[in-house]
């Protein structure tokens, strides 16, 4: 078929059905315009949430890491321990490992090597000199008398 003859079919069929060649007009025309309505509603939708965030600053979203373990109602007392177990006894230790042995020693530090505080204070040498005393640099003189030299 020649172009001439396709144009002539065509509207043959538009005169001989006019209500379904309007018709089919119609849907495409709506058709085409909800699609460009909803390209719209989505772009303005888009705009709004950026302009809504960058209005409340950047500083007040923040992404923390955590677990991806979801806990719904798994746990009846709501308690976990330090591993996520439920009603679990480990707890972190002075160093922040969950379960760890590492505890403060008398001065507050944390696995401090054990120091203890001799009596004159942490961090401060122990009792010392022939009077015992924090400090002291007495000794006794040769008849066995403490004293300051």
């Amino acid at each position: 078929m020649k172009s001439r003859d396709l144009i002539a079919t065509a509207a043959t069929a538009l005169q001989a059905n006019p209500l379904r060649s309007i018709l089919t007009t119609l849907g495409i025309v709506i058709g085409c315009g909800s699609v460009i309505a909803m390209a719209a509603i989505g772009a303005g939708a888009e705009a709004r949430i950026t302009e809504m965030i960058d209005r409340m600053g950047s500083n007040l979203i923040m992404v923390l890491p955590g677990s991806g373990i979801s806990r719904g109602d798994d746990c009846a007392s709501g308690v976990y321990d330090c591993a996520g177990v439920c009603d679990g006894d480990l707890v972190e230790d002075c160093a922040g490992d969950c379960g760890g042995d590492a505890a403060l020693d008398d001065c507050g530090d944390c696995n401090g090597g054990n120091a203890a505080d001799l009596g004159c204070g942490c961090d401060e040498a122990g009792p010392s000199g022939c009077d015992n005393a924090c400090g002291s640099t007495a000794v006794e003189d040769c008849a066995g008398v403490c004293g300051v030299v």
